[in-house]
């Protein structure tokens, strides 16, 4: 980043640019844990559907799986703000 800033970039362009690398570093990830947690549920659903309906019931088990991905997207946003706040600190001059 700093020889973004010889060139002549502007601070507002660089902190959009820290954004969007940190955006891809963390959002591909997300993306492929997101994408292979639905295949899994969907199939674990498809599979055992008559014991979850018998035991627990299909929106007790909707609920608990809203909340921990709730929790989840918690500690992500989290995560990603502390991050981008400490990337930023160690950039700017």
């Amino acid at each position: 980043f700093s020889v973004l800033r010889k060139l002549g970039v502007e601070e507002k362009h660089i902190g959009k640019l820290i954004l969007q690398q940190l955006s891809v570093w963390f959002g591909l990830p997300i993306i492929t844990a997101i994408i292979v947690a639905a295949v899994v549920i969907a199939y674990f659903i498809q599979t055992i559907s008559a014991e979850i309906s018998a035991y627990i019931g299909f929106s007790t088990l909707m609920l608990q799986i809203g909340a921990t991905m709730g929790i989840l997207a918690i500690l992500l946003i989290c995560y990603f703000i502390n991050t981008w706040i400490i990337f930023r600190r160690s950039v700017n001059p």
